[in-house]
């Protein structure tokens, strides 16, 4: 049931039958909620709007105060704002929303400006405080970041034996494609000195060949088993799971997503769903491993259905490379400052795949991380999605993983033309003559802006250099040559947070004050597009989402200030002082506004 918005408001009284004149329509229904203000609709035919009216869950009309006001009814609720304004609620386009519940159950490992981990020895102190006597299951810090420590390296098994050598520990770095563990976290997983490394991953080693507790990529997976746990208890993850929704309504999030899910997630979630609807819509992207997508999706589009308890399967995801903070993203030159004694393989461990691991990638100097598939195997994979009717996230933090996806989708348009348009390229790095081959592709792009703002200076100085650093998240040149792009904070690499994304795109500069690439910046307008209305398109939902327009679904947000008229710098300052979904409240900060 939603509660009762604390905006101050009241029922009206009186009924008056008239539509709004510039929405001619005939006799119109009494609103269940009309909100008079300041109306951002980011729809390019009504751009803003006095009021907006509501029933049944939808926009039923936006235009003048007078106009929207002639639907009120004797139980419409009438709400005046005075400064605050209204924007459609704001579209997740990529992120995990069960381990954002999972780190709600977690300890926070995050390093300034999110939290104070900014040493090993800051670490340990927090896991300690979170270590009660007499248990043995495991305990799980989120978000630690070798990069901003102190030791600028990742914690070893020795580092957390310190903490305990009796309870298993499990850190997740904040990439979430490294973890750390103590030696009884490692005993729990399987790994020993003898433990191979598995296609596509490493486990990191000492010199006499001992594991070092830092495990990369698909070497990772071996050590999610408290997370499994979690998922396979319906009642604890359904806790963790609407205490997530609760942080992203309270970032004025209607929409969120669940990227990369395995088969036994989405029947988790499912299983939470059936125990009561969700409060936000959470669009399933599931995972291209094995047999998940025939078993999930079946031989039709997996949207056609819509959302059931508010859960929707959206298509398929596939990760082509790893992440820049752990040094696995493919690029197509080497690291600026390349990891120590780098060497890693890649295999894919898709039924398709028929000659085992790729081989090893440069070393040293000359390391450029590695990817995930063969090119002829990311073609095979293109083409069941695209055989399949499945839309396809694919996950490429690397440009030469860019190219390789690319190539295959270029294969694939010359049998399909508009198949590439089923597709959408989640990057972080991007250059001219990639965006120039998607636009003719038709292919969006999505880019994580969270990346700038807090990792932003060490990407430069550590990881990419100075020049690739400022193409990173490059909105300006990608609307310079037509390839429509959405923002993304990858919660939890980043907390949920689509006014910071705006204010990162719109500015460009880092937590260290930096601006990094000022010709990529972008309008606000556009920024808000990318969360909003792009974000929806996405996922094959803009007729009902992304903009305030009349028949689309009533999700809102109302801000303290209007984000169009502020410095991009301002826009973080900015509060969100409720979320509506389909026209229920789900959020509400406490704010009041003018009586009528």
């Amino acid at each position: 049931m939603p509660r009762p918005a604390v905006f101050a408001s009241m029922v009206v009284l009186s009924s008056l039958a008239a539509g709004c004149a510039s929405q001619d329509r005939g006799p119109r229904e009494p609103a269940d909620r009309i909100i008079v203000g300041a109306v951002v609709t980011l729809d390019e035919r009504m751009p803003r709007a006095e009021a907006v009216a509501m029933r049944g869950g939808r926009v039923q009309a936006v235009g003048s105060a007078d106009e929207v006001l002639a639907l009120r009814g004797p139980r419409t609720i009438v709400t005046h704002l005075s400064r605050a304004v209204v924007l459609p609620g704001f579209v997740d386009a990529h992120g995990h929303l069960a381990q954002v519940a999972l780190r709600t159950r977690g300890v926070s490992l995050d390093p300034p400006p999110l939290g104070a981990a900014d040493s090993i020895a800051a670490i340990q102190d927090r896991l300690r405080a979170e270590l009660p006597a007499e248990r043995d299951d495991w305990l799980v810090g989120w978000g630690y970041d070798d990069a901003l420590l102190a030791e600028r390296r990742h914690p070893t098994r020795q580092d957390l034996d310190a903490v305990s050598t009796t309870r298993p520990i499990l850190l997740v770095h904040r990439s979430g494609r490294i973890v750390t563990l103590n030696s009884v976290g490692l005993e729990r997983a399987g790994v020993t000195a003898a433990t191979r490394d598995p296609p596509g991953g490493r486990i990191r080693r000492e010199p006499l060949g001992a594991p070092t507790g830092v495990l990369e990529e698909r070497a990772a997976l071996r050590a999610l088993e408290p997370l499994r746990a979690l998922r396979a208890d319906p009642e604890r993850l359904g806790d963790a799971v609407r205490d997530a929704l609760a942080r992203y309504a309270a970032r004025g999030v209607t929409t969120c997503r669940e990227s990369l899910a395995s088969a036994e997630l989405v029947d988790a979630l499912r299983g939470v769903a059936a125990r009561g609807p969700l409060p936000l819509d959470v669009a399933v992207s599931v995972s291209w491993r094995g047999t998940t997508p025939e078993r999930l999706l079946g031989d039709k589009d997996p949207g056609a259905g819509g959302y059931l308890g508010g859960l929707r399967l959206c298509g398929v995801e596939l990760v082509l490379d790893g992440s820049l903070h752990g040094h696995t993203a493919w690029l197509s030159a080497p690291y600026h400052a390349p990891p120590a004694g780098a060497l890693s393989r890649a295999a894919c461990e898709d039924p398709l795949t028929s000659d085992g691991a790729l081989p090893p990638t440069a070393t040293g100097e000359r390391y450029a991380g590695y990817p995930s598939f063969l090119a002829r195997e990311v073609e095979a994979l293109v083409r069941r999605c695209l055989d399949g009717g499945w839309a396809i996230t694919a996950r490429c933090h690397g440009d030469a993983a860019v190219d390789q996806l690319l190539d295959a989708l270029e294969r694939a348009a010359a049998e399909r033309p508009d198949a590439p348009r089923r597709v959408t390229l989640v990057a972080q790095l991007l250059r001219d003559d990639q965006l120039e081959r998607m636009a003719r592709l038709g292919v969006p792009a999505s880019f994580l802006a969270a990346d700038l703002f807090f990792w932003g200076d060490h990407l430069r100085d550590a990881l990419l250099g100075p020049e690739r650093a400022a193409r990173l998240a490059p909105g300006a040149a990608a609307l310079a040559r037509g390839v429509p792009f959405s923002l993304h904070d990858d919660a939890p690499s980043a907390p949920p947070d689509p006014l910071r994304a705006v204010a990162v795109a719109a500015s460009r500069r880092t937590a260290g004050g930096a601006v990094l690439g000022p010709e990529q910046r972008v309008r606000i307008e556009d920024a808000l597009r990318a969360v909003t209305l792009e974000a929806a398109r996405q996922l094959g939902e803009e007729d009902d989402k992304g903009s305030i327009t009349p028949d689309k679904l009533a999700d809102l947000v109302i801000l303290s200030a209007d984000p169009t008229a502020c410095a991009p710098e301002a826009i973080t300052t900015i509060e969100v002082l409720q979320t509506i979904k389909a026209g229920a409240v789900v959020y509400d900060r406490g704010q009041r506004a003018a009586d009528e």
